[in-house]
């Protein structure tokens, strides 16, 4: 899957230059049974010669297009992308924004594994490159406080009214101005290497009019005309499960993770970014792990993600949710999904399971048909404590212990299946809409799913609509073959979703914000007309 978003272009290798190189070489006149004369023996060597010139020109070719398509993924056709081995769609498609492409192994499909040798998990390191650090998943909330209180406080000053949380101007200023204690950081975030340096100011994110911007027609659509953000009735802070939100990242991709964490992070009770650089005041953790740091070592970085968040912070929170940084999460959903409807399960209210029952929940796909499910990664994926306790104490010292794989989120399902954890089922129950979608927004709303062509498997998407489609409607009557059949445009996503995947910039991100908050753009700007006058203002 592949974005169809407005994005800056550059042109593509000439596929023509391309396919002289690679070309297979004639075999230059030479006769099949070989040279006999001296002349033909010099021929045969200069026709060797040239063979070789080729052969070097080819490999270098190769090196120098596959060097380009992991750069620029977008130029990779759809189709080649869904039917080459080596850069399969993975559940998280490919991540565009950091250059780098998914490989999808399955242990079926005749990928070798590599391994590391060393089993150990890793350790955090603290602003100094000091071992041992224990991060504050509540820095974020509580500095992002202290930064909005500061500027409420320059506003009464200067005669202003105290603006409010939906007001305009404190998310988009401290979008723009939030500054971490970090002295050779910019503020923004951005570093050198990045091919954008977004503009997320207000002007800029709200000029475009509705459905003009990264979300596009149909995620303009889908965004405004379905989904809606739950009001959660928090008790108190004893007795209301408390949410732990993790991102997995790096530097070059510092900015995307920044502009998460500041629009969807501090929502969650606390808030951690796993990368390799620590910012105490944005929850960013220098978290090692066994093997390189690499997408292709995504396995071994989520381990020690999980390891360290059970050895940390497992009594402080009572649910747990990770992806990657192109992860949008609508997180009063999350909170009211686990609140209102998981947690009265676990209470013998619904399904009758124990209180202690692990639960491990996201949208769940098949890599081909028949086969068992797994949880995807790209929306994140949500576990409780009893959960994680069980992946971490049972199933990692066990599972895949020196695997080497960037499909992270089917062993984690893997190895919760080992341990007989199989996953909770998050679709809307009166409708069976899914909650967490492996997509962005608009690529939700317009995908049309069409059946392979023979091979038994089709596009990622295809096999997960093939897949949820082919369900038992929930409510269903025991004993009725009803199920929940395919769903297109406004009726492929529940009213109140949990999260989106391949939000790739910060530009899109604070775009996303806009349009889930409508009172966020300035009433002046396109979109800001837009919304007033199709949709008026709704609460946060």
């Amino acid at each position: 899957m592949r974005r169809a978003s407005p994005r800056l272009q550059e042109p593509s290798p000439s596929a023509a230059s391309v396919s002289a190189l690679a070309a297979p070489a004639p075999w230059f006149g030479l006769h099949p049974a070989g040279p006999t004369t001296r002349t033909g023996r010099a021929a045969a060597l200069s026709c060797l010669g040239r063979l070789c010139s080729v052969v070097v020109l080819a490999i270098l070719a190769s090196s120098h297009v596959h060097r380009v398509w992991r750069q620029y993924p977008e130029w990779l056709p759809t189709s080649s992308r869904n039917a080459t081995a080596s850069i399969t769609l993975d559940s998280a498609s490919i991540h565009a924004h950091t250059g780098l492409v998914q490989e999808s192994h399955h242990p079926n499909d005749g990928f070798q594994r590599e391994s590391v040798s060393s089993s150990v998990l890793g350790d955090a390191y603290d602003e100094q490159g000091r071992a041992g650090y224990v991060a504050d998943p509540t820095a974020l909330r509580r500095e992002r406080q202290r930064f909005r209180h500061a500027r409420t406080r320059e506003a009464s000053e200067s005669g202003a009214t105290e603006p409010s949380i939906e007001d305009s101007s404190i998310y988009w200023h401290i979008l723009e101005n939030f500054v971490p204690f970090r002295a050779d950081q910019d503020p923004l975030l951005n570093s050198r290497n990045h091919p954008l340096r977004a503009n997320i100011s207000s002007d800029y994110v709200c000029a475009f009019p509705p459905g003009r911007g990264l979300e596009e027609e149909g995620g303009y659509k889908l965004l405004t005309e379905k989904i809606r953000l739950q009001t959660v009735h928090r008790r108190n802070t004893t007795t209301t499960p408390r949410l732990l939100c993790a991102v997995y990242t790096y530097p070059r991709m510092r900015d995307l993770a920044r502009a998460s964490a500041l629009s969807w992070g501090y929502q969650c009770d606390g808030f951690l970014a796993f990368t390799t650089e620590t910012i105490p005041s944005l929850g960013f953790v220098h978290l090692s792990h066994a093997g390189k740091e690499s997408y292709r070592n995504m396995w071994q970085k989520t381990r020690s993600i999980w390891s360290y968040i059970a050895r940390h912070y497992a009594d402080d929170y009572d649910y747990f949710h990770l992806g990657g940084d192109d992860m949008y999460v609508l997180v009063p959903n999350l909170r009211a999904f686990w609140q209102d409807e998981i947690i009265p399960d676990r209470m013998g209210t619904g399904s009758g399971a124990g209180q202690d029952q692990a639960i491990f929940t996201g949208q769940q796909v098949v890599l081909r048909e028949g086969q068992r499910p797994y949880v995807s990664g790209g929306p994140g994926y949500t576990m409780n404590r009893a959960a994680l306790h069980r992946l971490v104490n049972e199933a990692l010292p066990e599972c895949e212990v020196d695997t080497i794989a960037s499909h992270e989120d089917r062993l984690v399902s893997q190895c919760f299946d080992r341990i007989g954890i199989k996953p909770w089922d998050s679709r809307d129950v009166p409708t069976g809409s899914q909650r967490y979608h492996d997509c962005s927004p608009h690529h939700l709303y317009t995908f049309r799913a069409v059946t392979s062509s023979g091979r038994g498997r089709g596009s990622f998407h295809a096999r997960a609509a093939a897949y949820w489609a082919s369900q038992p409607r929930l409510g269903s009557m025991v004993g009725t073959n009803e199920t929940t059949g395919p769903r297109y445009g406004l009726a492929a996503a529940a009213t109140h979703s949990i999260s989106f995947h391949d939000v790739h910039n910060p530009l899109y991100v604070a775009r996303m914000y806009a349009l889930l908050h409508p009172g966020s753009c300035p009433s002046a700007t396109a979109l800001g007309r837009g919304l007033a006058q199709s949709h008026g203002h709704r609460a946060a």
